[in-house]
């Protein structure tokens, strides 16, 4: 009975996987209609196959918390978040107790392929040569900045890795391609979070980063040198990230502006000395600044002024539930191909 349901779970993921995609590159949106039944459906089965769901319950309350981080921190929207936590369920019981860190893995594999997808498509960009909207030259360029930057997010990924190595380090040692992995993405995080805070918030930070390092290296002298390897990748990841910003954008006629889409913060500042009520303020770039119907409304209502433009920028849509999926199917693949060696 266990496999029938295992085979069933998999059908509704690829299910819901295809149309998650499909439904959010088409109007932006993942189906909450969709989501319920198929999230329904796989509580039942899980019901009907209870072993082991100690462990699954387990997983799924580290999906929730993650997903909704996520969420609060602007990164992915609230239907990614949901979609996030069905495919969790939708995942066989077994993959979660042959690894006690899908959830992490699959958060991982998921950002990996972003990260992986935007350098791809600013290679393309550049290729192209087509026009972007934040140009980055030795003129421009905050290096004192970028060196604050680098630096706390060095200090603060050598700070994790030192505390798990003092604190599981056998644990460490046996997953260490995924820690490698983790590291990556922790810092394609923090590089997001950093640019959001206060620059005495910062100062502050490295400070304590710094003090924290030199206590671990204390702790556990053995471990005491810079790992250069480490060094190096934080700065290739943060400076191809930075690389990548450059092609983020893309032009669109004003009218054709939808609910859903972030405008650039060029163009919220043009809507500064505007006596249109309604306009978006906000000029994060984030899922936080995603418009209304209100502000598309005020938007086009704008563009027939006098001092509206035919034409916006926009930050160009990443496509999360596709990623999502990808992470799951990548951690269900290399799950089920370690079940198949151990038989």
């Amino acid at each position: 009975m266990t496999m029938v349901i295992n085979v069933v779970l998999i059908i509704l993921f690829c299910y819901i996987a295809l149309i998650s995609y499909y439904s959010d590159k088409k109007n932006g949106i993942i189906p909450n209609k969709n989501l319920l039944v198929i999230g329904i459906i796989a509580v039942i089965l899980k019901i009907l196959d209870y072993k082991n769901i100690d462990i699954m319950i387990i997983q799924l309350v580290i999906a929730c918390i993650c997903s909704l981080l996520f969420y609060l921190l602007h990164i992915w929207a609230g239907g990614d978040s949901k979609l996030f936590i069905v495919e969790a369920i939708l995942t066989p019981n077994i993959l979660y107790v042959q690894d006690r860190m899908a959830i992490f893995q699959v958060i991982v594999f998921s950002y990996s392929s972003v990260y992986v997808y935007l350098i791809i498509d600013s290679i393309y960009a550049y290729i192209r040569k087509k026009e972007t909207y934040n140009k980055l030259s030795l003129k421009n360029i905050n290096v004192k900045f970028f060196i604050m930057n680098w630096l706390l997010v060095f200090l603060a990924s050598a700070d994790i890795q030192k505390l798990l190595y003092y604190l599981l380090r056998k644990f460490y040692i046996e997953n260490y391609i995924i820690f490698v992995f983790g590291n990556m993405f922790f810092v394609l995080i923090m590089k997001e979070v950093l640019v959001k805070v206060s620059r005495q918030l910062r100062n502050s930070l490295l400070i304590l980063l710094l003090v924290l390092f030199m206590v671990l290296s204390l702790i556990s002298p053995i471990n005491f040198k810079i790992d250069l390897k480490n060094v190096i990748i934080v700065l290739v990841i943060v400076i191809l990230r930075e690389w990548a910003d450059r092609y983020s954008y893309t032009p669109i006629k004003t009218l054709d502006i939808k609910k859903g889409m972030i405008l650039s913060a060029s163009s919220v500042m043009l809507f500064l000395n505007s006596n249109i009520k309604g306009l978006p303020m906000k000029v994060s770039e984030d899922m936080a600044a995603r418009l209304t119907d209100e502000e598309v409304d005020s938007i086009k209502r704008w563009a027939r002024t006098k001092n509206g433009k035919d034409e916006l920028i926009i930050v160009k849509k990443i496509p999360f539930a596709f990623f999502i999926n990808i992470g799951y199917a990548i951690f269900m693949i290399i799950g089920g191909y370690k079940l198949w060696l151990g038989t």
